[in-house]
């Protein structure tokens, strides 16, 4: 898709070409990934030093530095851009096509660049009913749990609310088009807090009773899904 759209908006008369094809001074197309190399970057290694006593980060109030490089990669190769390309405003992720050259120094210097062509969404029309979403939250599930015959209530409610006396609450369950866990699923005291500091080959074949839980809690949806 990025090519069709560099087919559109850039130079069609300058080639597409792999990293490993460029040619230094040679103008032409690259595609790929943004990958945005920051240095005040907070980084889960250094976290994990700091909660082990280690050299702690500075509290910082931006993570931007002068020294921040925007890198292209692709399947074979990376490559740092530099030119008509504004840092501040890519982020890591974003696929790509810059046109441009590699200079001496083995930066590539972009001249203009295209991501994909967005489509223009499709005009929706205003639901005729009310339509609903339900959230749910605060399970605390557990292999011993007394509140499963509430959710075995709450799926059958669901997926047959044809059921239900109440006109009100059989209209709102009919026309509800999600059902969102908003977290709490499994208790937490249900985990094997004895394994926790524990090698990961030592527990391979230990499960936690959590297991289970999650298990009944997978049929449930199941048939919410289905239904």
């Amino acid at each position: 898709m990025v090519a069709k759209a560099a087919e559109n908006h850039l130079d069609s008369k300058v080639p597409i070409k792999k990293m490993n094809d460029l040619v230094s001074n040679v103008e032409c197309i690259l595609i790929g990934i943004l990958f945005k190399q920051m240095v005040l970057k907070p980084s889960i290694v250094k976290q994990i030093a700091t909660e082990n006593s280690f050299n702690l980060q500075p509290s910082r109030t931006r993570y931007v530095d002068p020294t921040d490089k925007l890198i292209l990669e692709e399947e074979s190769q990376r490559i740092e851009l530099n030119g008509n390309i504004d840092i501040n405003q890519f982020v890591t992720g974003v696929a790509i096509a810059v046109h441009g050259y590699e200079d001496g120094r083995g930066v590539f210097i972009v001249k203009d660049y295209c991501f994909k062509d967005l489509s223009i969404p499709k005009k929706l029309s205003p639901p005729k009913e009310d339509k609903y979403i339900l959230f749910t939250s605060g399970f605390l599930l557990s292999e011993s749990s007394v509140i499963f015959n509430q959710l075995e209530c709450l799926v059958n409610s669901l997926t047959q609310p044809t059921n239900i006396q109440s006109e009100q609450l059989k209209t709102i369950l009919t026309n509800t088009i999600r059902f969102i866990v908003a977290g709490n699923l499994i208790e937490s005291s249900n985990r094997l807090k004895d394994t926790t500091n524990q090698a990961k080959y030592l527990t391979r074949k230990m499960t936690a009773s959590s297991v289970e839980a999650m298990h009944s809690i997978d049929e449930l949806f199941d048939k919410i899904a289905l239904g």
